[in-house]
């Protein structure tokens, strides 16, 4: 879908007004998938959108490796009746940064149903040694989303060494401004030290509840 002779026709038509080509696009895109790149860039995804949903329809969404923009261009179109097909696409992990930040702005999806998903599925090996994708995007979205056991992950890290991560990890959380310390504070009221956090957390787990609104858990008490 990317090859020579693809890159080579887009950078032919882009000399060219885009509103000259458009038709012939749209049209061409069930002959030449390669043509994606333009409709995302001109934004004509409601003029392909037949084309789009029926690339969609057809994948098997346990093995599919497509490139990540035709994932974009079917949150674009999607409509309810395809939010499953957009779940199980994303519980294979492949792409996951980019799925999730796409699905998190998808009105009326479910998206804390697939962000609790894929943390359940994590081996404790994979939460414990996580990639990037997992520790510092699916960890933040989970929290966001109210998974307790997501935000106990972090928590335990503090426990830890450098609150649980190498100078690369740490200098890679301090550039998205995901450290544990932060989601921490960003979603936990209580305040501390790395131990009476832990402390802390443990002994009221049970009786912490997560407010929607400000994205915080809190003690029942308090709520």
């Amino acid at each position: 879908e990317n090859g020579p002779r693809a890159v080579n026709v887009r950078d032919a038509l882009e000399q060219f007004d885009p509103e000259s080509y458009r038709r012939v696009v749209v049209n061409g895109l069930p002959q030449d998938p390669s043509y994606i790149f333009l409709i995302a860039r001109n934004g004509w995804y409601q003029d392909a959108k037949d084309d789009i949903l029926a690339k969609l329809e057809k994948i098997n969404p346990g093995t599919e490796r497509l490139i990540p923009i035709w994932f974009q261009a079917f949150v674009e179109v999607a409509e309810p009746e395809h939010h499953e097909i957009l779940h199980k696409m994303t519980l294979n992990f492949h792409a996951l940064r980019r799925k999730l930040y796409l699905l998190d702005t998808l009105e009326g999806y479910d998206f804390a149903r697939t962000v609790n998903a894929l943390w359940a599925n994590l081996t404790p090996k994979e939460r414990d040694n996580g990639t990037y994708n997992i520790n510092y995007v699916l960890r933040t979205f989970a929290i966001r989303n109210g998974n307790i056991d997501a935000l106990a992950h972090a928590v335990e890290e503090l426990a830890k060494p450098y609150g649980g991560m190498t100078n690369t990890h740490y200098n890679t959380a301090v550039r998205t401004i995901i450290t544990p310390e932060i989601l921490i504070r960003r979603h936990l009221d209580f305040r501390g030290s790395h131990a009476e956090i832990v402390e802390w957390f443990n002994a009221n787990r049970d009786e912490l509840v997560f407010d929607t609104f400000t994205q915080r858990f809190q003690l029942i008490e308090d709520f």
